[in-house]
């Protein structure tokens, strides 16, 4: 089953539009998020359907997965491969048990008795208006609808990001925006986008420190971010236009006597 590497090529074969020799156009933190899906996320979240999607939907969206994460689209990159398999194990459970209706019964009993909060489509509804009330430049109204995001999936770390987003608007909520920026992180670490945003949210407060150091974390994932270089390169300029201390001008003066 979902352990057995000869069912995930058997799967993945099928696919008639499958080329399991062609390199796929992945990044590290793409796959990094993808495996923290496969290992904390349900189904439905990592192929990213919903819960009415039906057989073919599941279908359709395990061979976009596959064609992205399968190893042998990965030939050059060995020290992925135990990342990958651990993804498609993953992927082929999820698609094994969705396209049969025993199995995803079972399954969704499992999940409503683990987390008995609104259906799926109840927080696809939320998110929509929480999206119109954006547009209308309503924060208190975004902030409302994401709060019941975040209640009703606790564990998926975007709609946590998307209320620290909200919250980080106004200065009497900002320490709550970096509660919920840093349970966002510790759900996905690879989330360079979250911590851009959590480091813009720490330069608000006037706490450029923390920001960088967040910075620094984009850096270590792509050492090539443009962004994270830049807003770095600003805060080490910003710090030197800054007036020595007063114990520093001290120290500094008795330097210059000895001389």
């Amino acid at each position: 089953m979902p352990g057995e590497n000869s069912t995930r090529l058997s799967v993945v074969a099928s696919d008639p539009d499958s080329n399991s020799w062609a390199e796929a156009d992945v990044s590290e933190e793409e796959l990094r998020r993808c495996l923290t899906l496969a290992r904390t996320g349900t189904h439905y979240q990592l192929l990213e359907i919903t819960s009415d999607s039906c057989k073919d939907q599941v279908k359709r969206a395990f061979y976009h997965l596959a064609r992205k994460f399968h190893p042998d689209r990965h030939m050059s990159k060995p020290d992925w491969k135990e990342m990958l398999q651990q993804v498609m194990g993953a992927a082929t459970a999820a698609y094994e048990t969705l396209t049969d209706d025993e199995d995803r019964f079972e399954y969704d009993k499992r999940l409503a008795s683990r987390n008995p909060t609104e259906a799926q489509e109840s927080i696809d509804d939320c998110v929509k208006i929480a999206a119109a009330c954006l547009h209308d430049q309503n924060v208190a109204g975004y902030i409302f609808w994401m709060r019941k995001c975040v209640h009703n999936a606790p564990a998926v770390a975007k709609y946590r990001v998307s209320l620290a987003s909200g919250l980080m608007q106004n200065e009497g909520q900002r320490w709550e925006a970096v509660q919920q920026f840093e349970k966002a992180i510790e759900l996905d670490p690879f989330d360079s986008a979250a911590h851009l945003q959590f480091g813009e949210l720490y330069e608000q407060m006037r706490l450029p420190w923390r920001a960088r150091a967040l910075y620094l974390k984009v850096l270590e994932m792509d050492p090539g971010h443009s962004v994270a270089m830049a807003r770095i390169a600003r805060l080490v300029a910003d710090e030197r236009k800054k007036p020595a201390s007063k114990i520093a001008r001290i120290f500094s003066t008795k330097n210059n006597s000895r001389t």
